[in-house]
């Protein structure tokens, strides 16, 4: 439940020349709420695929089925990676909202304070009774200041760091190592042919709108780079997200016209692309 402050208190906050904190309690743990929400759904889907998987087993066999059972433990790997950063997102969004509610009331504390101080100075200070009350204010305004100071750093230092590294970097993780369908073997009907291979689409060849939309200007001094030619595509697909999913400012981009090689793009601090890396791959004769 938000704090809600009585008007006299806001009028004193109005003469310190500072507003009272306008953050929405309830909104933080209807979002905690609505993450539990997603918790309990992702819990469901992860039994789901589990038994998804169990039953698409017994068609298999052969190689199909051992790709099916690295694919089905890769996935599962991903869910439950998934599951634990959504299991600490209500967390610290309970902790921020605990933090604001503690930080309206100590504003609040220290608004009523400076009042009485105030209304005693007007009723037994006679003629300093206007320096007082200046100096209530002026010593309100610093501890509010101070309280305020306080709040952000506890919110900066400790909340957002832990929700970068608990939530936001393990969803990172997830996104950029999943493998997109088309990538790597595919499973065999028993007893039947393989399914036929095809190729994966490419953002500059297939989908020109989107090549546009994603494109970054290059820098004046970029340069590039590239790798030893590696046995297949996959592998070379493989080890470009791998160096992209380094850390910094990276990004995998796919094939271009020449369809022999795939490139991360390292930017600069502009955004603009500083360095391009290309990972070909050999061609079957």
């Amino acid at each position: 439940m938000d704090v809600v402050l009585p008007p006299a208190l806001d009028a004193t906050l109005e003469m310190m020349g500072v507003p009272n904190i306008n953050v929405s309690v309830s909104d933080i743990h209807a979002d905690a709420a609505a993450w539990r929400t997603v918790d309990a759904y992702s819990t469901a889907v992860s039994g789901q695929q589990e038994a998804v998987m169990r039953q698409a087993g017994e068609v298999y066999d052969g190689d199909s089925a051992t790709v099916l059972s690295d694919f089905s433990q890769e996935t599962q790997g991903h869910l439950a990676r998934a599951a634990v950063a959504v299991r600490s997102v209500p967390v610290v969004l309970d902790n921020v909202g605990w933090l604001v509610t503690g930080a309206k009331l100590a504003v609040g504390a220290t608004a009523a304070h400076v009042l009485w101080r105030m209304l005693r100075a007007h009723v037994s200070a006679g003629p300093l009774g206007p320096a007082l009350n200046a100096q209530a204010l002026l010593q309100g305004r610093a501890r509010i200041l101070a309280i305020r100071h306080q709040t952000q750093q506890g919110a900066g230092r400790v909340l957002a760091p832990a929700l970068r590294d608990r939530a936001a970097s393990q969803f990172r993780h997830v996104v950029e190592h999943l493998r997109l369908p088309g990538m790597g073997p595919r499973p065999a009907f028993a007893g039947g042919p393989r399914l036929p291979g095809t190729r994966m689409p490419s953002e500059s060849r297939d989908f020109p709108g989107l090549a546009r939309m994603g494109w970054r200007k290059n820098a004046s001094n970029k340069t590039n780079s590239g790798d030893k030619p590696y046995e297949s595509k996959e592998e070379a697909e493989k080890a470009a997200r791998e160096a992209a999913g380094q850390g910094g400012r990276s990004r995998f981009r796919p094939e271009c016209r020449s369809d022999d090689h795939v490139h991360v793009d390292y930017f600069n601090k502009h955004g603009e692309v500083s360095h391009t890396k290309h990972f070909p791959w050999k061609k079957k004769k």
